[in-house]
């Protein structure tokens, strides 16, 4: 019929994703758990009046393996930076550093 995935047909009701607000300096998000192979890149969508940046882990208490820049914004924005992610069953940690309050939308292991 035309319709993509996700797509809302016209008589369903509007309703906002879920996401995680008022990510502020310190604050620490986990996930559990992937099976990763061959990824360099982790993409994030976030928005609000937040300068900093997220780091990204695969240990609660472990060193980063990187770090993606934000900037302030009030609407969606997509933000990439390359990764290294270990193969194998990983999870995956974000810890915000930086001034503000974020809102995390999504994340995407490339």
């Amino acid at each position: 019929n035309g319709q993509r995935i996700g797509e809302r047909k016209s008589d369903e009701p509007q309703f906002d994703p879920a996401y995680i607000t008022g990510i502020s300096d310190g604050a620490e998000i986990g996930f559990k758990y992937f099976e990763c192979k061959d990824l360099s890149a982790v993409k994030i969508t976030v928005r609000g009046y937040a300068d900093g940046e997220f780091l990204v882990l695969n240990e609660w208490d472990g060193e980063p393996l990187g770090s993606i820049p934000v900037e302030f914004t009030n609407v969606w924005e997509d933000y990439t930076a390359e990764v290294k992610i270990p193969d194998g069953t990983q999870a995956v940690y974000f810890k915000y550093k930086g001034s503000g309050t974020a809102d995390l939308l999504s994340f995407e292991l490339i």
